[in-house]
């Protein structure tokens, strides 16, 4: 006697498992579509901040060829070189305050070729002894602060090659030593540790 139970059996397994492959192609499918949507998105999002940044430093660098910025704030190594690059804005550039930069990034060399800079600014950056190696022997800096941005004493030592500087101010915790370094290295320049090491509470 036929057993056609077993035959039905037989083809609707096969078909479950047909319709679980194609569910499994289903989900592996949309998977993909969704990892290409971040991974363009992303794309398309880096793309947008590089825009932006490109006009900003535009927006910057023609603000300070109008001489609309008496400080002028640098965020990046590119806006620095543009300003180098640029004579009219060179010959404006007197005053700079980095924020939140890593100097370790040798375009920030380009410093160097600023014909008439006085001012130096330091907020929050990384490697700020890197600047200090880049600026040494500078005969246009008069003065300089330096907040939350460490600095070694082979850095502090460099300050000493700065022929003209008469004011510097360290808005940060200065130990004991560094503090003896400052006024051993730099005997006639105006030095301001509001915060030594000393002062904090234990």
């Amino acid at each position: 006697m036929p057993q056609p139970v077993k035959q039905n059996a037989a083809v609707t397994t096969g078909s479950t498992r047909k319709r679980a492959a194609g569910a499994v192609a289903v989900a592996v499918a949309v998977v993909g579509v969704a990892a290409a949507m971040v991974y363009y998105g992303a794309r398309l999002s880096r793309q947008e901040k590089h825009r932006q940044a490109a006009e900003r430093r535009s927006s910057d660098l023609a603000s300070i060829k109008a001489g609309a910025a008496e400080e002028i704030m640098i965020y990046d190594a590119e806006l620095l070189v543009m300003i180098v690059a640029d004579a009219e804005a060179a010959e404006k550039a007197t005053s700079l305050i980095f924020s939140s930069v890593d100097f370790s990034d040798e375009r920030f060399a380009a410093i160097e070729k600023l014909p008439v800079l006085r001012n130096v600014g330091v907020y929050s950056c990384e490697h700020t002894d890197a600047l200090l190696n880049y600026i040494q022997a500078m005969a246009t800096i008069e003065r300089m602060w330096i907040e939350t941005s460490p600095i070694d004493d082979e850095a502090i030592a460099r300050l000493a090659t700065l022929p003209n500087l008469k004011q510097i101010r360290f808005e940060q915790v200065m130990s004991a030593k560094q503090i003896e370094l400052l006024g051993r290295t730099l005997p006639g320049v105006n030095v301001d540790i509001p915060f030594p090491e000393s002062d904090e509470p234990r």
